[in-house]
């Protein structure tokens, strides 16, 4: 979905010509997750138990704008089938014109240096992504291209235009810009050799960079606004300010997790299915109702009412993770509407669950349940708030039996032909189906 949540609704995980991309859509739920996880650890809430957060480390990724750049000149430059192919010749599409309109206008400094360099291509490539992705830009898809040696601003006036537009949109559409110019405005000598770091070292040049800055938390700009509580170094203001600061995608990076009962620490990526499962659908929604919540309705709607429909959200889940599920949706759909509600709007959201599982539906009570049955709603006496799991497994859900199909045919079978065979009997778990089976057979 990229036409910045004009149209009501919003389909995940997002599918490109029927296809979903797995690996993106994991790096995408560790980029949303990141945010969430320091801000819970700085707040001392447990969003996501067992596990919290430890640290982020970054590298510098190989060939990190080659991709990008390709794209996006074959948009402009339509009927052309002209490549690069690494990054350095990216850098060598940049001029001294532009770097010095770029750096005064976001305020960081040029060092001439080859990850400065980097950073500033990166910017100028997501300044021209948001021209040809989103319609209250699409005026300056003209203003700047890219020819085969440098980058080209064919209209002066209308660039510094676009530019200002970019530095007070505040929404979600400019993350990555604000991203990136965060980045370019630290002492890229700070940086080892391999650029490689740690968040905790991130936050830290951060908070240097904005004492010596002397910007102030009125600023109105979030490009220009100070994201630490009390000049503290961990200590952000909001998620929104932590999203705003984390290293742009320049950067690979590891998110390092802490686990309650266990001494090592544990990369995202190594989580088993059921729990990135649990972790990927918060963090989306959070993500989504983040991003739709940034728009202030000037050239944009405005959304402050929200339908959550979960269908059959139960998938991949342990049975633990499906009991404790509604809780964990409440407390993250908490932290953000009281981050909300500092910027004095209030927030609505009206929630569905589509499910077969009973460790959800205890959470819920009864006049919010509608059962169904073969496609049509049916009355059930059952409370379900509460409501013992067992007990609804059977009577909420429709089970013709409280045992497998197999086990039940089988004891079927010993009664219809009076087989006595006392290996199965003592197999049999239940003591109750045990009993009657010895006395039918006696």
């Amino acid at each position: 979905k990229n036409d910045g949540y004009i149209t009501p609704i919003v389909l995940n995980p997002y599918r490109y010509d029927g296809f979903i991309n797995c690996q993106n859509e994991l790096e995408l739920s560790k980029d949303r997750l990141a945010t969430l996880f320091v801000y819970a650890q700085q707040e001392n809430k447990k969003l996501f138990d067992p596990y919290s957060f430890y640290n982020m480390t970054f590298r510098l990724k190989e060939n990190c704008l080659i991709k990008k750049y390709n794209r996006i000149y074959s948009k402009l430059n339509k009927n052309t089938e002209y490549e690069l192919e690494k990054d350095d010749d990216v850098l060598y599409l940049l001029n001294n014109k532009i770097i010095g309109i770029l750096t005064k206008r976001f305020n960081f400094s040029n060092s001439k240096s080859n990850l400065k360099k980097i950073g500033i291509c990166y910017l100028i490539l997501k300044i021209i992504d948001i021209t040809l992705k989103y319609s209250n830009y699409i005026k300056y898809t003209d203003v700047i291209s890219f020819d085969k040696k440098e980058l080209i601003i064919k209209n002066d006036a209308s660039f510094g235009e676009l530019l200002n537009k970019i530095k007070q949109d505040n929404t979600h559409i400019t993350k990555k810009i604000r991203r990136v110019v965060n980045f370019l405005r630290l002492d890229d000598s700070k940086f080892n050799n391999k650029h490689t770091f740690s968040w905790n070292d991130y936050t830290s040049k951060i908070s240097k960079f904005y004492k010596k800055s002397g910007l102030t938390e009125d600023n109105k700009n979030l490009m220009d606004k100070y994201p630490f509580i009390d000049g503290t170094v961990d200590s952000f203001k909001s998620p929104l300010d932590i999203d705003n600061y984390i290293p742009p995608s320049i950067f690979d990076y590891e998110l390092i997790l802490n686990k309650e009962s266990e001494e090592e620490h544990i990369n995202y990526n190594s989580l088993s299915s059921g729990e990135l499962q649990l972790l990927q659908t918060l963090s989306v929604h959070a993500y989504h109702i983040e991003n739709i919540l940034s728009v202030d309705g000037d050239d944009r709607p405005k959304y402050r009412c929200l339908n959550l429909v979960f269908d059959e959200i139960e998938m991949c889940f342990h049975p633990e993770y499906q009991r404790q599920f509604v809780q964990r949706l409440i407390n993250m759909l908490t932290t953000i509407s009281h981050n909300q509600a500092s910027n004095k709007d209030e927030v609505f959201f009206n929630i569905i669950i589509i499910t077969h599982s009973p460790f959800i539906l205890s959470d819920i009570p009864k006049e919010k349940v509608l059962f169904m049955e073969n496609g049509k709603q049916v009355s059930k006496k059952l409370n379900t708030f509460a409501g013992n799991i067992g007990e609804m497994m059977y009577e909420s859900f429709f089970l013709d039996s409280t045992i497998g199909e197999f086990a039940e045919n089988k004891i079927k079978k010993l009664i219809k032909e009076k087989k006595d065979e006392d290996n199965i009997k003592e197999l049999i778990g239940d003591i109750v189906i045990k009993s009657l089976l010895k006395e039918s057979l006696h």
